[in-house]
């Protein structure tokens, strides 16, 4: 683990438990906001070999969270059952994101939290196309 990524899980193990695993990180019990049907859950986030010059959640470094959350019994977008972490821990599916605007001078393992927390929150605003894709995969197989 470089000294940046050590100074970056520190920081973010001030506001959240974390486990580490050999290329990966998991925030344990990640506060949702009110409106999921749960309160907390898991995120796993892959950590890329050149980190942070590349960020997590891009590429082959993917952010996961714990499988099954729901918003008023909805699945959520962009969650994807299917996709694993490498690492085969289970209870995951992977949260894709297209891309992240990211400054490896500035951003940093906090700034990925928040993007998440972010990407939660505009789904409570619009739930209803909630994990449509999976859906019509499901009728057309």
């Amino acid at each position: 683990m470089n000294t940046r990524l050590k100074a970056d899980v520190t920081r973010l193990s001030y506001g959240h438990p974390v486990s580490l695993g050999d290329n990966y990180i998991i925030v344990e019990q990640f506060q949702l906001p009110a409106g999921f049907d749960q309160r907390t859950i898991r995120v796993l986030i892959e950590i890329p070999d050149d980190y942070p010059l590349s960020p997590p959640g891009i590429g082959n470094h993917l952010i996961y969270v714990s499988s099954g959350i729901t918003i008023r019994g909805r699945r959520l977008r962009d969650v994807y059952s299917h996709v694993q972490p490498k690492s085969g821990q289970p209870g995951f599916s992977w949260f894709c994101y297209q891309r992240i605007d990211w400054d490896p001078r500035c951003d940093d393992l906090v700034t990925v939290i928040d993007l998440v927390r972010a990407n939660l929150t505009t789904q409570l605003r619009d739930p209803a196309p909630a994990g449509l894709i999976e859906e019509l995969k499901e009728i057309l197989s």
